[in-house]
């Protein structure tokens, strides 16, 4: 039973961006507990959202992971005001990845026109997560379950 759990991380690490870590290199991305459960980007100007794409490197099939939306909120004086994240986490993936599988994912900008055709550089992730989500509310994670419960 112990072996299941080591693949396990036992808590955030560190990436750059928002979190100050180090790069982490392409050979580091490919070992499991080496880079961050996060991923970060530049900010494109007139993007309303961001598409990510999640490509399993063994098989190079590939699903729509998720979309990091906008923020926006009204405040007391009336003011409209908006956020768009330029981080996601791979624990939000929409099919939650399966523990020890090497993942590829990208990221690309949309606005109310559509999409931009141009992707990210891939990322990749050797999934072993630290924290596991279930229609945003944070879950046990069960090493080795592609399926997610509560």
């Amino acid at each position: 039973m112990l072996s299941l759990l080591l693949a396990v991380c036992v808590a955030p690490l560190n990436f750059p961006g928002e979190f100050d870590g180090p790069v982490c290199t392409p050979t580091a991305q490919e070992e499991a507990c080496r880079c961050s459960e996060c991923i970060t980007w530049d900010a494109v100007a007139n993007a309303s959202r961001y598409e990510i794409t999640r490509r399993t490197v063994s098989t190079g099939f590939e699903i729509h992971a998720g979309t990091v939306e906008a923020s926006r909120w009204t405040d007391d004086d009336g003011v409209e005001h908006g956020y768009l994240p330029t981080q996601w986490c791979f624990a939000k993936d929409a099919s939650f990845p399966r523990d020890d599988v090497l993942y590829e994912y990208r990221v690309r900008a949309c606005n109310s026109t559509g999409c931009s055709d141009e992707w990210s550089n891939p990322v990749r992730y050797r999934a072993a997560p630290y924290a596991c989500f279930d229609n945003g509310r944070e879950v046990q994670c069960y090493p080795g379950d592609p399926v997610v419960r509560p």
